[in-house]
């Protein structure tokens, strides 16, 4: 272990400059000018502790570029060889060019005769010039060391803005495009539960496609189970854009249909009751047949014939009803809006039956849902002078109901 500054002193500069620049700046801020650990940490931009901890990582480094050099120490005996002894030199060079032109002087001259005389003088003045110019030197490289350290900080300070200000961004633009694909594949799961509708529909129209049951062998007539039938509650309501945001309905396309659990349709009704803008046209019911077509109407729109013959339209509601007995689920095919007036098949003066002109009536749209449970459709509004836009909704409930018309499942029941 060596502890003699005649070994350190020559290989001191030449290892200090191995160091980075962080490094070099904390050993002679600390070692040559004897800073606190305070004042240190201010010149880094760093807290005392932190200036402490630079402090001794670099003291380390140094002895190791030390003892590559042939001089071997603790930490400890060179951090106080170095407070003991540490004069800063003066660059390369420098020392010996103030020397040599301190004393390029004419010989016999009156200057050169006070030389002669008092050399303790010159030696004097040279040492101050050359602790006057070393001072500048080191105080010019710490400024360069401050003014790197800060424009890094600065570069740091900007990349960390940067990522803050791109995260929510990046976040924003992923929920956004999840939520269109769900959307995507609920358009494609209505699309084909209606076309399941559909098909349904044609077999039930075509009763020779459907394979005729077998007779039972003891010859007694079959027994069938009577058909289910339905209660359908609807409601229909005018409201605007901002009334359909208030009852969270906005997602909701015109002429698409959804379903609601029970406390999400109960919520909605108790904002129509107290929303004094949404205006409630009526809020009639019907009881149909499961698979059986059937209307519910508010009244004549238009009572005036129009000039084909038809007999003008109503706002109702067209409403299939279908259980699934496999999952519990009522299908529901639905169409609603302005509608064609239901009119009788011709040449039956007594009314044998309603038909719907399908002329004008739009397609109808599927959703499935638990007893009880709500559904909505939205179509266009009813035209009128307001310049605010306003659509249709139609609110419903639909429950399965026993002949003597109770509830086959009770609100008690449901889940």
């Amino acid at each position: 272990e060596t502890n003699d500054w005649s070994r350190v002193a020559p290989v001191l500069e030449e290892a200090l400059s191995e160091l980075a620049d962080p490094d070099r700046d904390a050993v002679v801020l600390r070692f040559f000018e004897d800073e606190p650990y305070a004042r240190i940490g201010s010149a880094l931009e760093c807290s005392e502790d932190a200036a402490r901890m630079r402090v001794d990582r670099a003291l380390d480094r140094l002895r190791a570029a030390l003892e590559k050099r042939g001089v071997t120490s603790t930490s400890g005996a060179l951090a106080a060889l170095i407070l003991a002894n540490a004069v800063i030199p003066a660059p390369t060079g420098m020392a010996a060019s103030i020397s040599a032109g301190a004393c390029a002087v004419p010989a016999g001259s009156g200057a050169a005769h006070l030389l002669a005389s008092k050399p303790l003088v010159f030696g004097f003045a040279t040492a101050v010039l050359v602790g006057v110019l070393t001072l500048g030197w080191v105080g010019d490289r710490l400024r360069t060391g401050q003014l790197r350290l800060a424009q890094a900080n600065a570069a740091l300070r900007a990349e960390l803005e940067s990522l803050r200000s791109s995260i929510p961004q990046s976040t924003s633009a992923a929920d956004l495009a999840e939520l269109e694909r769900l959307r995507r594949e609920h358009d494609e799961l209505l699309r084909l539960r209606g076309e399941v509708a559909r098909l349904r529909r044609e077999q039930a129209s075509h009763p020779n496609v459907a394979a005729a049951p077998a007779p039972p062998e003891n010859g007694a007539p079959e027994e069938s189970d009577p058909p289910e039938q339905f209660t359908v509650e609807a409601k229909f309501l005018e409201v605007t854009d901002r009334e359909l945001e208030t009852l969270n309905l906005k997602w909701l396309n015109s002429g698409a249909t959804g379903m609601m659990v029970p406390e999400e349709y109960k919520r909605i009704q108790d904002l129509v009751r107290r929303l004094p803008g949404i205006e409630v046209l009526a809020a009639p019911n019907v009881t149909t047949l499961g698979g059986r077509q059937a209307r519910i109407s508010m009244g004549a729109e238009r009572d005036a014939p129009d000039q084909d013959g038809s007999s003008g339209e109503e706002l109702a509601l067209d409403v299939i009803p279908v259980l699934d007995k496999t999952t519990g689920l009522i299908e529901l095919s639905l169409r609603g809006g302005r509608m064609p007036r239901l009119q009788p098949f011709p040449g039956d003066g007594k009314g044998g039956g309603n038909v719907a002109i399908p002329r004008k009536a739009p397609p109808f749209a599927t959703t499935s849902v638990h007893d009880g449970w709500g559904f909505v459709l939205r179509r266009p509004g009813i035209p009128s002078s307001s310049e605010t836009p306003r659509s249709l909704l139609i609110l419903g409930t639909v429950v399965q109901i026993d002949p003597a018309g109770n509830r086959v499942f009770p609100p008690t029941a449901e889940k």
